[in-house]
């Protein structure tokens, strides 16, 4: 997804809404086990990430 495809898509959602990251979870065996939730705490940019070049970071804290 680019930066301009992510901003189209939150522009459909209402502006008071807070962002979460979802992400998959694992148990010790490394077998899914649902789902992560994490607050996002900056966004920046960061270069010479091997084949994805330039991105957007998204940081983010455990809720």
């Amino acid at each position: 997804m680019r930066v301009a495809d992510l901003i189209e898509e939150l522009k459909k959602l209402p502006q008071h809404y807070s962002v979460l990251l979802v992400t998959p979870s694992a148990n010790e065996e490394g077998l899914p086990n649902g789902e992560d939730y994490w607050a996002v705490e900056a966004v920046g940019k960061e270069s010479g990430l091997g084949e994805w070049g330039s991105v957007i970071r998204i940081d983010g804290g455990n809720l």
